[in-house]
């Protein structure tokens, strides 16, 4: 079965840990091809494309392992808060990095994120998890003129950074980007998605209307009964 995502829609990616939500994530970035099939964003077909061609089509991505994945944590915070922009202006001029735009750049970044950074300079890997989360976010959103894949972004948050969290992806989608959210939180994706597809061991299982489905019949589609509900007609 196919997956579409639509402009202006959050579609959750529900399932147990382990059935191929880190390769869809993957795919759906550039980050891995894909084994068969085609990724198509608009009428473009992206298969054979990498991160940096989904980045250039405004696709934004918010890996589930911020501190390995997300971040350079040796680097400063200020280098790792402009790295979706280092070739842009203002960061860029042609071939020359200015160091003075980069760091107001990571300050508005910071401000927009809500997290209160000591010193641009000192290594992101000293920032606090949640902290480290709201500039991952941030910068990914800032790029993500099209296409969101957030993958576990509230996982190891506290209550308050969850709440922002989900505030982000929520103004992404109410200004016509697709966001795909990825958790293994039910309540979650009931409460905030338009829609949920359901995966058991790399497949999808079926998608549902978050607003008309339940955590029972989620629940059975995690476990691979393809029949426990009626799918949506989608061309997923």
């Amino acid at each position: 079965m196919d997956l579409e995502l639509r402009a202006g829609e959050i579609l959750g990616i529900a399932g147990v840990a382990g059935n191929g939500q880190k390769e869809l994530s993957q795919v759906l970035t550039g980050m891995r091809r894909a084994t068969a099939g085609q990724v198509l964003l608009g009428d473009q077909d992206f298969s054979a494309r990498g991160p940096l061609d989904f980045a250039a089509f405004g696709v934004g991505h918010i890996p589930e392992d911020r501190l390995h994945s997300g971040l350079a944590p040796d680097l400063s915070i200020t280098d790792n808060v402009v790295l979706r922009e280092y070739s842009r202006p203002p960061v860029s001029r042609g071939s020359w990095y200015r160091p003075r735009q980069a760091l107001a750049l990571a300050r508005r970044i910071g401000e927009a994120a809500a997290v209160q950074v000591p010193d641009f300079g000192m290594p992101a890997g000293n920032l606090s998890g949640g902290n480290q989360q709201r500039l991952v976010a941030r910068r990914e959103m800032r790029i993500s003129t099209r296409v969101l894949v957030a993958a576990y972004p509230s996982r190891g948050l506290d209550v308050g950074a969850i709440d922002a969290m989900m505030r982000y992806l929520a103004e992404l989608r109410d200004a016509g980007v697709g966001v795909i959210l990825i958790s293994e939180e039910l309540d979650e994706l009931l409460n905030l998605c338009d829609r949920i597809a359901v995966m058991c061991r790399g497949s999808i299982m079926g998608t549902v209307d978050a607003q008309a489905a339940s955590i029972e019949e989620i629940g059975l589609l995690m476990a691979g009964q393809r029949g426990a509900v009626v799918p949506l007609e989608t061309r997923v």
